[in-house]
């Protein structure tokens, strides 16, 4: 199983958060944002199966009681296979 280290600087958490307060990505979170992004920077193109496993791993890690829905950890796994953009709606 491959692991993912997520660490979030105040840099990193102060980019993201603009962006989501400048309406571009409204409905996930600073943390949820940053790991979606991170996971697509090291698994994009790689196979569905191992970017959701890789994906289910890193949202594990969130602090906090995080309730996904495996069928959206699924979308956005696929969208990050296809190398597309995982918040985009399409």
């Amino acid at each position: 199983m491959s692991r993912i280290r997520i660490t979030m600087d105040n840099a990193a958490l102060r980019d993201v958060a603009m962006r989501t307060a400048a309406g571009k990505r409204p409905q996930f979170d600073a943390r949820t944002t940053q790991v979606l992004q991170r996971v697509s920077a090291s698994h994009g193109g790689g196979p569905v199966d191992e970017v959701d496993e890789a994906l289910r791993a890193a949202l594990l890690q969130l602090p906090g009681i995080q309730q996904f829905d495996g069928a959206q950890i699924r979308r956005w796994a696929t969208r990050i296979s296809e190398r597309q953009d995982p918040l985009t709606e399409s």
